[in-house]
């Protein structure tokens, strides 16, 4: 899901997850010197975040301490979007 929303000097998109615990937020702050801010926020569902109990944590935190391994690099989140979504999202990107 797509929602955009302005506020006097402010902008902001919000993408988030199909599934609805993950979200990331872009926002702009135009400040009354003329110059502007962006800032970009991800977002996790606290509910969703906190149920796991200690041994589905211990193997997440192996499986991802292997990953950064073999890997050498780790992928914090990933939101899953639809073909509409995307749609969405590029048309919100050209109004910002």
């Amino acid at each position: 899901m797509i929602l955009t929303g302005e506020e006097k000097d402010i902008h902001k998109i919000l993408v988030e997850c199909e599934c609805g615990t993950e979200a990331i937020m872009l926002s702009r702050y135009d400040w009354n010197d003329g110059t502007r801010g962006y800032y970009l926020e991800f977002i996790l569902n606290a509910f969703y975040t906190e149920q796991e109990g200690f041994f589905s944590k211990l193997k997440n935190r192996m499986k991802l301490i292997l990953f950064i391994l073999i890997k050498g690099q780790h992928r914090f989140m990933e939101l899953d979007l639809t073909k509409e979504n995307v749609e969405e999202l590029k048309i919100a990107l050209e109004k910002f």
